[in-house]
């Protein structure tokens, strides 16, 4: 990461993933233009570190514009830059982005509503344990296996008594409240609907082109359930990389199976709490391409390959609120299309902000 300053404007070049709080302190009183910029690559995932900053800058209401770019050649950074230089800012199409319409009445809405009102009722705690956070002590399994109605079996005290058993655990690591939430409403309403609650963050880690459509890598740097993949026995334990858990741990590695799925992110701006909603597939690809991938990233790390439905490259960087997302699977289509109504209804009654993005069927 390096910062120029040229009249007033300041220029943050985003090469890493960094903690955003290290680099907000001194952007918070800026009085100039602020400009975000990273490489979109997988090796040095600047595109990472630019979607946390980013989010930073708008929960505190900071103006500032954000470009990236694979190598800088382009000549779409190129007029952005330029435009930039020119008025200060960066205009990007935001055509996929539309507010919650009135929702007519439909099992899925009341659902909603009736979660929503239980949940304001009888209040949720959220618990933070996060030593396995990168950059803590050590590294832990813990979100794949809380998250995960096929967790191992933890019994009482006295060993008689199967606790929960069957139930997921929503759990979020690297203290990401937005997370929390996300995970705590995809689960009420998922297990509502008779659908596998298991969801989990994922690292908007990188994405390239593969047979004609934009196919992003998520990633996160720990386990995922293992539903995702398909069942534990597709699992493998792979040790964490000693740049961020130099004390070891493991991940729950693997490649997410096809599917459709759910995608969101709960995150402030202009002071609301709001949540982004949108719609993708993830997809299988053939095991070189994946490998590959994986190469190109982080290997150690469980990988999903996910097309989104209606949302370009361009238009999710210009849009998304963090380096997070969080993921859940539907039975099939019609299933995820119901369940992102309920889900949608369920936030508005709580009195957040619900945007839709992409091809939505609202």
């Amino acid at each position: 990461m390096c910062f120029a300053v040229l009249r007033g404007r300041i220029i943050v070049a985003e090469a890493v993933w960094q903690y955003s709080h290290h680099v907000l302190a001194g952007l918070r009183t800026h009085e100039g233009p602020i400009l975000t910029v990273a490489n979109f690559a997988g090796d040095w995932p600047g595109l990472v570190g630019l979607l946390g900053l980013n989010a930073g800058l708008t929960k505190m209401q900071k103006p500032y514009s954000t470009i990236w770019s694979v190598d800088f050649t382009d000549d779409w950074f190129a007029a952005g830059l330029a435009e930039w230089v020119e008025s200060g800012t960066i205009t990007h199409d935001a055509s996929h982005v539309r507010a919650l319409p009135e929702l007519p009445a439909s099992p899925e809405r009341d659902l909603g509503y009736a979660l929503g009102d239980q949940l304001m009722r009888d209040k949720a705690i959220i618990g933070v344990f996060d030593e396995g956070c990168m950059g803590m002590y050590n590294a832990i399994l813990a979100e794949g296996i809380l998250n995960s109605t096929e967790r191992p079996p933890v019994f009482s005290r006295d060993s008689q008594r199967e606790l929960h058993a069957g139930r997921a655990f929503p759990h979020f690591n690297e203290a990401d409240e937005g997370v929390a939430v996300d995970a705590l409403i995809t689960d009420r309403v998922w297990t509502a609907m008779g659908m596998v609650p298991d969801n989990t963050l994922h690292d908007v880690r990188w994405g390239e082109e593969f047979d004609s459509q934009f196919v992003w890598v998520y990633e996160i740097s720990g386990s995922v359930p293992a539903s995702h993949l398909g069942g534990w026995q597709n699992a493998e334990g792979w040790r964490q990389d000693p740049v961020f858990f130099p004390a070891g741990g493991s991940t729950i590695n693997g490649v997410s199976k096809p599917g459709e799925l759910v995608l969101s992110r709960v995150f402030l701006a202009d002071g609301q709490l709001q949540v982004d909603i949108f719609r993708g597939s993830a997809i299988e690809l053939p095991a070189d391409e994946t490998e590959r991938r994986k190469q190109a990233t982080n290997p150690e790390w469980p990988i999903a390959h996910v097309v989104l439905h209606g949302v370009s490259r361009d238009q999710f960087m210009a849009r998304h609120k963090a380096n997070h997302v969080q993921m859940v699977y539907a039975d099939d289509a019609a299933s995820a299309d119901k369940a992102l109504l309920a889900k949608a209804a369920m936030f508005e009654r709580m009195g957040l902000v619900v945007n839709l993005i992409g091809d939505v069927a609202i």
